[in-house]
């Protein structure tokens, strides 16, 4: 049995899905990540009593929008604490799948950093 420690799973939001459900259930931490729009926080918190079934531990990370509803009102809405907030910057979705990640981007860090933080550890160094 080989040990990590961190491991990250993006599991789907929607359907009922035993993989997802074990994995949730095996977390320590599941992060919810919350475009700041009325229906993306209405939705989140649906997921958001399924992800509570299954793990203790939630926090958001709010991603901004133009005219949105800002962090604060995703936090109060969840009732989880928002850890960071991300901004949409063009280039990270290509990155990501081009397998060089989001590390370019300061934000993206920092929203990484504080994610680490909630769990003690610390970021890896490296090149």
């Amino acid at each position: 049995v080989r040990g990590y420690d961190l491991v990250v799973a993006d599991v789907p939001r929607v359907a009922r899905d035993p993989v997802a459900e074990e994995t949730l259930s095996r977390s320590l931490l599941a992060v919810l990540l919350v475009p700041e729009r009325v229906q993306a926080v209405a939705a989140a918190r649906h997921v958001l009593a399924r992800v509570h079934e299954r793990c203790s531990t939630v926090v958001a990370v709010s991603v901004a929008a133009s005219g949105g509803t800002g962090p604060a009102a995703v936090g109060d809405v969840l009732a989880v604490p928002v850890v960071a907030r991300l901004r949409r910057e063009r280039g990270i979705g290509q990155a990501v799948e081009a397998g060089r990640g989001p590390g370019g981007s300061r934000r993206w860090r920092r929203g990484a950093r504080s994610v680490l933080d909630v769990l003690g550890l610390e970021p890896a160094v490296g090149p």
